[in-house]
């Protein structure tokens, strides 16, 4: 599990319970519809467990996978360590009076035949990581949680096995 002091969880801890900016955010653009029921459920919540707070710690790794699907983000390599939001978050709306066309102008999707050879890639490293047998010295270094993340964003991507919940998305090995 994500350790409490990292960086993904801080940034929670700073913004709830107390911090209505997410929750004011998606009420301002009524965008509730854009998130997961888990995701609603956690945002909305006057005091989220720490457990929930981790699991959604965790949900920077899968966001910065989709930053990279969608071209905010140049190049990537496979996970390490954890990843970092910074490189895309001016590009997000900060206040009431920004809007979302920095954000839509900044987006170019990648082809299809990048976000498949990165869901093979993907495929392998959370088996790897997940099978001791196949732990090589690479796959002993790679970071489990974002390498989860990232499978999960990517067979959100290419709608694998047919589910395009958040919630629900398989990461089978």
């Amino acid at each position: 599990t994500r350790k409490e002091s990292s960086a993904a969880s801080d940034v929670y801890k700073r913004q709830l319970p107390g911090n209505t900016r997410f929750r004011d955010w998606f009420d301002e653009h009524d965008a509730k519809d854009w998130l997961s029921g888990q995701e609603k459920a956690f945002l909305f919540a006057s005091n989220p467990t720490e457990k929930d707070r981790i699991h959604f710690g965790w949900q920077v790794e899968g966001h910065y996978f989709l930053s990279w699907c969608s071209g905010l983000l140049n190049t990537i390599s496979l996970p390490f360590e954890e990843s970092s939001g910074a490189p895309i978050l001016p590009l997000f709306p900060e206040s009431r009076s920004d809007n979302l066309e920095r954000l839509r102008s900044a987006i170019r999707i990648r082809s299809k035949k990048e976000i498949v050879d990165w869901a093979d890639l993907l495929y392998r490293a959370h088996w790897a990581v997940r099978e001791p047998s196949l732990q090589s010295n690479a796959a002993r270094k790679l970071e489990p949680g974002a390498v989860l993340e990232w499978h999960r964003a990517v067979n959100w991507v290419t709608n694998y096995d047919n589910e395009n919940d958040w919630d629900f998305v398989g990461t089978d090995t």
